[in-house]
């Protein structure tokens, strides 16, 4: 018997409860429920959850990142990141989360899905440092 992947469940539940609001959505809700019990993969759902997220997020033109950071970003500082990563992939709409972390020397580190957009100073001492042994 062929295993489905958590990616095929997503896209079925994402397809099964788009556009469907109130008591559908409520009908739709109970029926993908059922079927992941009958299914057991109900200790998956974190897992399925995440998939349907980023399904819809796609359809919707919504790029979720990370940001981390040395210090504490102004709003420019922030607006400009998000329109630099909407134009760069094309989104509709930013989705961020900013953090500090203090074990950064500088620059930052965007996470954007399974990319890292990494501009810290360590990464570039390190870029630096291989450069160097390689000549």
């Amino acid at each position: 018997m062929a295993k489905i992947s958590v990616q095929n469940i997503a896209q079925a539940i994402a397809g099964h409860t788009k556009g469907k609001l109130g008591g559908d959505l409520d009908v739709a809700v109970k029926e993908t429920l059922n079927f992941l019990n009958k299914k057991k993969l109900l200790n998956r759902s974190d897992e399925i959850l995440d998939a349907v997220g980023k399904i819809i997020d796609k359809e919707d033109g919504v790029v979720r990142i990370k940001v981390l950071s040395a210090k504490s970003l102004d709003g420019h500082e922030k607006k400009e990141i998000e329109d630099n990563i909407k134009q760069k992939y094309g989104a509709r709409e930013i989705m961020s989360e900013y953090l500090e972390d203090k074990d950064l020397l500088g620059g930052m580190k965007i996470i954007v899905g399974d990319e890292i957009l990494d501009t810290t100073y360590r990464n570039k001492l390190n870029q630096l440092a291989t450069h160097l042994h390689n000549n």
